[in-house]
């Protein structure tokens, strides 16, 4: 079972809003955020690759956790009835060479050893355990290379904690052919532990200077991401792909996008009315959608809207 999914990483969110939007970006900032978006496009795939795994076992993906004024992330853990393990999804493609225990690209710069981001996180993992005196199963550490296209050289073929793409299927059918055992309360709990300690977002984002008055207003387009938009009726139109979306989709969206860019803001019919452009009649409608999924704080002018 999916205990927690992977949802699209609030940092990555804020650079799509914020591109879309006009917000000047360097060259470093637009392959910092084709990185971030290759490394959730490889995650989804992982999460698809584990989709028909036993529906007892328990999934965990995108975990945030802290021990020792450390924050660790774990792209995803699997807790089964005889271990736990532990997967960092790694969507590199093309030619790297392994050699010393060490990362190089094809031109030989360095990049981190993902195996060794993983034997941290796992040691942290344990402590984190230790102090809360659960005893889990069996912990057990992968790096799973997901993408079809990348190669390893001078790896050693054997290594049983680095999964490349031709393995995967094998992998997959080595682990089901482990003896059943049922699921105990104590895996449940051990994933309630977990659920609770997840941290929502991390300190050590990078996310860029931006004001509320240099972005472009209005409703992105659910389908091409355009801002070229229009009402009519109930529906919100694009231009340019000419896909429709009711209205209530549109600004319930919306008013997350706002809520997410400018977390201090009060939440207000004027304020969602400007960021979405709507005129007097929309902004009736867009009245009635804050009440119906908000609640209302104050009177009148001084009004504004919290979650209920």
């Amino acid at each position: 079972m999916i205990e927690k999914t992977r949802q699209k990483p609030i940092e990555l969110s804020i650079w799509h809003s914020l591109k879309g939007r006009g917000q000047l970006l360097t060259e470093e900032d637009n392959q910092h955020i084709l990185h971030l978006e290759k490394g959730f496009k490889g995650e989804r795939e992982f999460d698809e690759w584990t989709a028909d795994l036993p529906e007892d076992w328990i999934q965990l993906h995108d975990l945030l956790l802290e021990k020792n004024k450390t924050i660790f992330q774990l792209d995803s853990l699997i807790i089964t009835p005889s271990s736990v393990l532990l997967f960092e999804v790694k969507n590199y493609e093309g030619a790297f060479i392994y050699e010393e225990n060490r990362f190089y690209t094809h031109n030989k710069l360095e990049i981190k050893n993902p195996l060794e981001q993983l034997n941290r996180s796992e040691s942290l993992l344990r402590q984190l355990f230790q102090e809360y005196h659960l005893q889990p199963p069996p912990i057990t550490s992968y790096v799973i290379f997901i993408n079809p296209e990348f190669h390893l050289f001078q790896a050693d073929p054997h290594n049983p904690h680095f999964i490349f793409p031709p393995l995967m299927t094998r992998f997959k059918k080595k682990l089901l052919q482990q003896p059943y055992r049922k699921m105990k309360a104590s895996h449940k709990k051990l994933a309630e532990f977990l659920l609770t300690s997840h941290l929502k977002q991390s300190p050590h984002s990078r996310i860029p200077v931006y004001e509320y008055s240099q972005l472009n207003k209005g409703i992105f387009c659910s389908k091409c991401n355009s801002l070229n938009t229009y009402f009519s009726g109930h529906y919100l139109l694009c231009r340019n792909c000419h896909y429709s979306e009711k209205f209530y989709e549109a600004a319930n969206r919306s008013i997350k996008e706002f809520r997410l860019l400018f977390p201090k803001r009060k939440l207000t019919t004027s304020a969602i009315s400007e960021w979405c452009k709507l005129n007097s009649q929309k902004r009736r409608t867009l009245q009635r959608l804050l009440t119906k999924k908000y609640k209302l704080i104050g009177v009148r002018k001084s009004s504004y809207y919290v979650d209920k």
